[in-house]
């Protein structure tokens, strides 16, 4: 039987103040729940960034955040993000409100074969998220020089 390849996906989850609130799931393009983390698995973590491994065989995928109280990583109890990568791209990236959830499709793995497609490496995985490659968290704040 030929050995199926997976990919390693790294899911960060940066929490507001209130973890037990948040939850997240991967979904196949069939909405067979694949990785599962309710609101509530992550109580206690208040503040803090969790980093799990998940994976995944070549196809599309549904990743959903979910809040349960209606305001997503925000606002007045922090600010928090979730962040999907592979391999160094980002995949996925969402910081702030949301509502009670979030849904948004990736791909990982070989692309489809169409006549048109591009050329791409046989050894790279084809990618596709919501945002492009180099868009990273921002992290870096502004300071304002007020001694003029």
């Amino acid at each position: 039987q030929p050995t199926v390849t997976k990919y390693a996906v790294e899911v960060n989850i940066k929490f507001d103040d209130y973890s037990s609130q948040t939850g997240w799931y991967i979904a196949s393009v069939d909405g067979t729940v694949l990785v599962d983390r309710p609101p509530g698995y992550y109580s206690g973590n208040d503040t803090l960034t969790v980093v799990e491994n998940v994976r995944l065989e070549p196809g599309e995928y549904q990743f959903s955040a979910l809040d349960a109280n209606g305001d997503g990583f925000c606002c007045q109890h922090g600010i928090g993000y979730y962040l999907l990568n592979f391999n160094g791209d980002t995949l996925l990236y969402q910081q702030g409100r949301f509502e009670f959830s979030r849904n948004e499709t990736f791909s990982i793995g070989n692309p489809p074969r169409t006549s048109n497609a591009m050329a791409s490496s046989k050894s790279a995985p084809f990618l596709r998220g919501s945002i492009p490659s180099s868009d990273e968290p921002s992290r870096k704040r502004k300071h304002v020089d007020n001694k003029k």
